[in-house]
């Protein structure tokens, strides 16, 4: 069940977000620095929104739960709220050195390029599909349909294992 090369690359850079946000905490708690502030300029704005929504309550709701990448972004949450960290947000449209040259570009467009060559370095090294996500403290559960994490589209998913492999035996 390959999941779309874009839903993994907005898994990648959350990954990595949430690697630079945990560095961060650790930063300030080893420091004892009382607050510290982080811009963050993703090409995702699903991850935008849910993140932002996300700063309007403590506990997460049910339905936030069965969101995509519900376990990153929850842990992203948890390591501000612990580390007095404050988080802001700022959308970069993505690909768009598809038209303009790469130097031309506004310095957040450029990062954003830089990340997406960052991600496709990692898929040439590493392989383009990550079939287990770890756990994090703060999502204990994932669930797994045949051996492969699934962090969106979850209803979808449940359906697909259901009727493929009926569908493909019909065949």
């Amino acid at each position: 069940m390959p999941q779309d090369p874009d839903s993994e690359e907005a898994t990648l850079f959350v990954l990595k977000e949430l690697s630079i946000d945990l560095f961060l905490g650790l930063v300030t708690e080893y420091v004892g620095h009382d607050s510290l502030r982080i811009h963050f300029i993703p090409d995702n704005l699903g991850l935008i929104n849910r993140s932002r929504d996300h700063l309007t309550y403590t506990i997460s709701y049910v339905n936030t739960t069965v969101q995509a990448e519900h376990d990153s972004i929850e842990q992203i949450h948890r390591t501000n709220k612990t580390n007095k960290i404050k988080a802001t947000f700022e959308h970069v449209h993505g690909h768009q050195d598809d038209k303009i040259a790469k130097e031309d570009l506004p310095l957040p467009a450029q990062l954003n390029v830089e990340c997406d060559e960052l991600v496709g370095d990692d898929r040439r090294d590493y392989g383009i599909f990550r079939t287990k996500v770890p756990l994090t403290s703060a999502c204990p559960a994932h669930l797994h349909i045949q051996g492969i994490t699934v962090t969106s589209n979850m209803r979808h998913q449940l359906i697909r294992a259901f009727i493929e492999p009926r569908y493909m035996q019909y065949l």
